[in-house]
């Protein structure tokens, strides 16, 4: 985690050289990280998935009593064991074989890895209608394809964080640009089809 937490304030130091106002963390495993960072050297404000997370868990407590969670994720996710301060008690489940079938977009695939091998309880049976945490924003990418389960997806949870804290912000005024550590053409077009849907889709 000490590697991550070097990557996020490298990113940190790469937003404030762009001005901006906000700064929100999308990926989970460093988002977990955020409450023992140190800000004050930037003047953006911040915002993280795993925040986004427990604010609706504590808010949302009577719609789970009783029920099991699911929190699926990374490797590095569950090692960090933040799951453990959640407002609710989870169920971590780490998929290590997902990220890399997502990201060479065999969803498919992804789904079957992920019920065949992470979903199944001691009798070997599919945990159907689960409540089910995307632990990691690369399985957003297959929640079309996960049907049977209740789905919670910080990624959408953070919009509703962004407006109680910050107010609205109207996005057809936001300069959007886009940065990448390397070149990737699955990347650079995957970027470009997010872009196009959040300036005609997206409202914060």
């Amino acid at each position: 985690m000490k590697q991550i937490e070097t990557y996020v304030y490298e990113f940190l130091d790469f937003a404030a050289n762009l001005n901006i106002n906000y700064f929100i963390s999308a990926c989970n495993t460093s988002s977990n990280l955020f409450e023992n960072l140190d800000f004050s050297a930037y003047r953006f404000k911040t915002l993280n998935l795993f925040s986004a997370l427990n604010s609706y868990l504590s808010h949302n407590r009577e719609n789970f009593s009783n029920k099991k969670l699911f929190y699926a994720a990374t490797l590095a996710n569950i090692a960090s064991e933040k799951y453990k301060s959640l407002a609710l008690e989870v169920q971590p489940i780490a998929c290590p074989r997902l990220v890399p079938l997502i990201e060479k977009r065999e969803f498919i695939e992804a789904k079957r890895v992920l019920e065949g091998e992470y979903l199944k309880d001691n009798l070997g049976e599919i945990h159907r209608g689960a409540k089910l945490i995307l632990g990691c924003t690369h399985y957003a990418l297959i929640k079309q394809y996960l049907t049977g389960y209740q789905i919670i997806d910080p990624a959408e949870l953070i919009l509703n964080e962004f407006k109680n804290l910050y107010g609205t912000v109207n996005i057809a005024q936001l300069s959007l640009n886009t940065y990448s550590t390397g070149e990737n053409s699955s990347l650079m077009v995957s970027t470009k089809e997010l872009t196009c849907e959040l300036t005609s889709s997206i409202e914060i």
